[in-house]
C-alpha cells in the first residue's frame, strides 16, 4: 500500500504536482483516492473466500504453462489419449467459470465489468478439481496436434483473462497485482473479461503428429497452478476487507496564520 498523501490549499499552487506521473501528483491522488473508496466498498460488502479445490499448488508469481510439444515417435506409448485430454481440458473450463463466478460480485461492487462465461459453476464458491493427468497412448485416438495446440493456447488465454481480472481488483483496492510470467502470445487484456468454453480436440489421423502426454499434463498443471494462484490472491484480498484499511489521501491540517501576513 502506497504511504499516505497530505493535501494541502496550496498543493497545485501553479503547475506544482499536476502535469507529472509521480507520487503525490494529481494522478497519483485521484487514483489513491479512488482506492480508497474502493476499500471502503469492499468492507461493506465483506465478499467470502472461495474454496480452491483446484488442486494446484498456488505461488507468488503465474508461471508460464507451455503449450506442448510435438509426440515425434508416438508409437512408443509417448502420446497424449485424445478422450482424456478432453476431460482435462474441460476441468480447466470448470475451474475458471467457478472461480469467475465467485469474483464477479466483488468485480461489479468496485465498479468493474463482470467476468463472462457460459454455463454455471457446480457449486457457488468452490473452484473444482483440474484433471492434470491423461493417458498415453502408442497412437490410436492420441490427439491431433494443431486441434489441441489451438484448444490449450484458448485455455491459457482463458486462466491469463482470470488473472488478470483478480489483479485488476487488487488494482482497484490498492493492493499489489500478482506478477504474472506467462506468455500468451497475441493475448490482450479487454475491460470486459471472457471465459471462453473449451475448444473440442480430434484424434490426429496420423499418431506422429500429436501430443506428447507429459507435456499435455505439465500444461494442466501450470493451469491448475495460475488458478490456484488467482483463487489465492482473491482470497487475500476480500480476507483484507475484515480490518480497516487507513486512508491514504488526508487534508494537510495548516496553521492559521497569525501574523497578518
Amino acid at each position: 500500500m502506497n504511504p499516505v498523501t497530505y493535501v494541502g490549499r496550496r498543493h497545485f499552487s501553479g503547475l506544482s504536482h499536476v502535469a507529472v506521473a509521480e507520487r503525490h501528483s494529481l494522478a497519483d491522488i485521484i487514483r489513491k483516492m479512488c482506492q480508497d473508496t474502493a476499500r471502503l466498498r469492499l468492507t461493506d460488502i465483506a465478499p467470502a473466500a472461495l474454496t480452491d479445490g483446484s488442486g494446484g499448488v498456488a505461488a507468488a508469481a503465474y508461471a508460464d504453462a507451455a503449450i506442448p510439444r510435438l509426440a515425434y515417435g508416438a508409437a512408443g506409448g509417448n502420446a497424449a489419449d485424445t478422450t482424456s485430454t478432453a476431460t482435462a481440458l474441460a476441468s480447466v473450463y470448470a475451474a475458471l467459470i467457478a472461480l469467475a463466478a465467485g469474483i464477479n460480485a466483488t468485480r461489479t461492487a468496485l465498479g468493474l465489468n463482470a467476468v463472462k462465461f457460459t454455463g454455471a459453476p457446480a457449486e457457488a464458491g468452490k473452484i473444482p478439481a483440474v484433471i492434470t493427468a491423461v493417458t498415453a497412448t502408442s497412437g490410436a485416438n492420441a490427439v491431433d496436434f494443431a486441434t489441441g495446440s489451438v484448444a490449450m493456447i484458448a485455455a491459457k488465454a482463458d486462466v491469463r483473462a482470470i488473472q488478470d481480472a483478480v489483479n485488476e481488483i487488487a488494482a482497484a483496492v490498492g493492493a499489489d497485482p500478482t506478477a504474472d510470467q506467462s506468455q500468451v502470445g497475441s493475448y490482450q487484456w479487454s475491460p470486459e473479461p471472457e471465459i471462453d468454453p473449451a475448444l473440442a480436440v480430434v484424434a490426429a489421423t496420423d499418431p506422429a503428429f500429436s501430443l506428447s502426454q507429459a507435456d499435455v499434463q505439465a500444461f494442466l498443471a501450470g493451469c491448475a497452478a495460475n488458478i490456484a494462484t488467482a483463487a489465492a490472491a482473491f482470497n487475500a484480498i476480500a480476507a483484507s476487507a475484515a480490518t480497516p484499511q487507513p486512508l491514504q489521501v488526508v487534508a494537510k491540517y495548516e496553521v492559521p496564520n497569525t501574523m497578518g501576513v
